[in-house]
């Protein structure tokens, strides 16, 4: 460990009080634990649809239209959403399990039982409590290999039907799906999380054209064209067509939130478009995406052997 006096304190020191500033090693497999942070999501499939349709009903969505701006009653539309989230949407804590997915109920108690008998018979050594934990070995040995075969049969009968279910167990097969914790581009390497989404931003990137190609002949300005104007029918048919998912975009707004509210949200949201497609500008928003880089071939750390796939964008994008 190394101490010395502090160049940047954060209060004002004295002569009987000096600030100081410590470093030390530590070992990061022994910290991990320590800094395991409880994380929770919102509850949208078990929310209070009810109350949500309630309060956006209550709101005087004409008020929210008087700006000139596009972006900021975008912004204050969604500022809306989600008091209203806050309000009507419980938060969850995240679970993670460590028994493989094809575990019953029966098969975990069985293997809490065994654990806890052979506890007992390391305190005692004792041949009754150790006959009681190999009686109970045999069982979860049993018992996984059925319950797995039953796993797999049941994947096998709804490949047509359910094919996600499929590939989350090839995938926990495989060896490793992640991305390494170093890659390189060309001459540039990447050694932490922000350096290799900064080499996959300059490698996506290489399909787009920043260059301005609209000559002064041919401005935007001189082609006529009629503006669109989209119903609140096609808004609201659209939305009630919207998939049950619960994944969430980058302006957090499930789907599911959407379609169970889209007696009221239709409106708002059918006068934004409207808005956007007579003022000629797309809301900042609305351009996010949720981009996964997809592997193809190759050694695993080139950043060029990857595609891009956008996953989840923002809600106009149904």
């Amino acid at each position: 460990m190394k101490c010395f006096k502090s160049p940047d304190p954060l209060f004002c020191g004295s002569i009987h009080h000096i600030f100081y500033t410590c470093n030390f090693r530590v070992d990061n497999n022994v910290m991990l634990d320590s800094l395991k942070v409880e994380e929770f999501y919102f509850d949208f499939k078990n929310g209070n649809h009810q109350g949500l349709n309630d309060y956006f009903f209550s709101i005087n969505w004409d008020t929210i239209f008087n700006d000139s701006d596009i972006n900021i009653m975008v912004s204050e539309f969604y500022n809306i959403l989600n008091f209203g989230i806050q309000c009507f949407v419980h938060q969850k804590r995240y679970k993670t399990s460590s028994f493989p997915p094809y575990f019953s109920t029966e098969l975990r108690r069985l293997v809490f039982l065994k654990k806890s008998k052979h506890k007992k018979y390391q305190l005692s050594n004792d041949e009754i409590d150790y006959h009681e934990f190999t009686i109970l070995r045999a069982q979860c040995k049993r018992l996984s290999q059925e319950c797995y075969r039953n796993y797999l049969a049941t994947l096998n009968e709804n490949l047509t039907s359910n094919p996600k279910n499929f590939w989350k167990f090839v995938n926990k097969k495989r060896a490793s799906n992640i991305v390494p914790r170093e890659m390189f581009l060309d001459n540039s390497i990447a050694t932490d999380d922000q350096q290799i989404v900064d080499l996959f931003a300059t490698h996506f990137s290489a399909v787009y054209s920043n260059a301005n190609t609209t000559s002064p002949e041919k401005s935007f300005s001189q082609i006529n064209i009629d503006c669109p104007v989209i119903s609140l029918a096609e808004v609201f048919d659209k939305l009630g067509a919207l998939p049950n998912k619960l994944m969430i975009g980058p302006d957090g707004i499930p789907n599911i939130l959407l379609k169970n509210c889209r007696y009221v949200l239709s409106q708002p949201l059918c006068k934004l478009f409207n808005l956007s497609l007579i003022s000629g500008t797309f809301p900042d928003i609305w351009k996010e995406g949720y981009i996964s880089p997809i592997f193809k071939s190759g050694s695993t750390d080139d950043v060029r052997n990857y595609c891009s796939v956008s996953i989840v964008s923002s809600i106009p994008n149904f």
